[in-house]
């Protein structure tokens, strides 16, 4: 299940008031919203990871295009994860779960056609001001089954202005974020 990666019907370019500090210290807070993100997805809480996120709404615009319209509702996040994952989280069981590592993203870095989740941060509300965009690498081990495994993704995570930290989300929960058992 889940969507394929975007494709794009032209330049992208993202124009956002970023922080113009890349080489600051990362605060714990960022990690912590990534594996308090993950917790709530793999326990079915999805209400509360949706708290946490902010997710690019996506539709066709012809052919294998996609175009993003807008921001996920809460409806549609949580009907997403029910349809893809079931109404009680994943069927893997995180055993165990850290941040590794936790940096800014640079400037040079900062492509939708890479990210596509940075699109999420145009469809802010108005006034809304992103202070910085992290790189945060989590890991952990999943328990399936019959077999546990290691895993480890690259999750971007924003730090805006007055709403906190949100986990910039992907297109599709198992497809981006966790391996699924053809990876193992």
């Amino acid at each position: 299940g889940g969507l394929s990666v975007p494709s794009f019907a032209g330049k992208v370019s993202l124009s956002l008031p970023f922080s113009s500090v890349e080489s600051e210290s990362v605060p714990i807070e960022a990690g912590n919203t990534v594996l308090d993100f993950y917790n709530a997805v793999d326990k079915g809480r999805y209400a509360d990871a949706y708290a946490l996120t902010l997710e690019n709404h996506w539709s066709q615009a012809g052919g294998d295009v996609s175009k993003v319209d807008g921001l996920t509702t809460e409806d549609q996040f949580v009907s997403s994860l029910t349809d893809e994952l079931g109404a009680n989280g994943m069927s893997l069981n995180i055993i165990a779960i850290q941040a590794l590592d936790q940096t800014p993203l640079p400037r040079a870095e900062r492509n939708p056609e890479v990210y596509p989740e940075l699109l999420a941060l145009e469809s802010l509300p108005a006034g809304a001001r992103v202070e910085q965009v992290y790189r945060v690498h989590v890991g952990g081990t999943l328990l399936g089954r019959c077999s546990r495994w290691d895993w480890s993704k690259q999750i971007l995570i924003a730090k805006v202005k007055g709403d906190g930290w949100r986990v910039l989300g992907p297109v599709s929960y198992t497809h981006l974020t966790l391996p699924t058992n053809r990876e193992v």
